[in-house]
């Protein structure tokens, strides 16, 4: 599978059918671990509107799915799933290319409130080391938000979010060495 410029984790959108796309988006979505299913949402419309965004989703129509999310942040501040919910459609349907920097700004904004509101949730930081390891600055960053990522899913048992930060390692580790053999040449 193709990889997108700048090493995204991610195929291009146009590089899996749209229907499987959108079917393993809203999977991931709906997705929780164990220490997630330990912090229910407080507010049944907030549910609601999570359940909306993962329906817009399944259905292929992501930007109405951003748009409902991002109206649902609005009303739901304190909800750092709708915020972690947002911050991974754009992070994942937001390109590299500098007419889309808005899109990663705005996913940015939205992860560091996700990690504001719950800073012990594994998924949360494993994103945040996702977006910070984009920029070649806070890459050093991104190393250690994984590896407390790591250790927050080692001891919260989350099996899902161990899987993610293992992969999230393994490639910070495959771009250090490519790094240092390309020094070599």
């Amino acid at each position: 599978m193709k990889r997108l410029p700048g090493n995204r984790k991610h195929p291009p959108l146009g590089g899996i059918p749209g229907c499987i796309t959108a079917a393993l988006v809203a999977i991931a979505l709906g997705a929780v671990g164990p220490a997630a299913a330990q912090r229910p949402a407080p507010d049944p419309a907030a549910d609601s509107a999570l359940a909306l965004a993962a329906r817009g989703i399944a259905m292929g129509d992501t930007v109405e799915a951003l748009r409902g999310l991002g109206a649902a942040a609005a009303a739901f501040p304190r909800s750092a799933e709708i915020h972690f919910r947002r911050a991974y459609l754009l992070y994942r349907f937001g390109g590299l290319r500098a007419s889309e920097v808005a899109s990663r700004d705005a996913a940015g904004e939205a992860l560091t409130t996700a990690v504001r509101l719950d800073p012990g949730n594994p998924r949360y930081q494993v994103e945040l080391g996702y977006h910070r390891a984009q920029s070649a600055i806070l890459r050093f960053d991104a190393d250690r938000i994984f590896r407390r990522a790591l250790r927050m899913a080692r001891e919260q048992n989350d099996m899902a979010a161990l899987a993610d930060v293992g992969a999230a390692l393994g490639d910070m580790s495959r771009r250090r060495a490519e790094m240092l053999r390309a020094r070599r040449l």
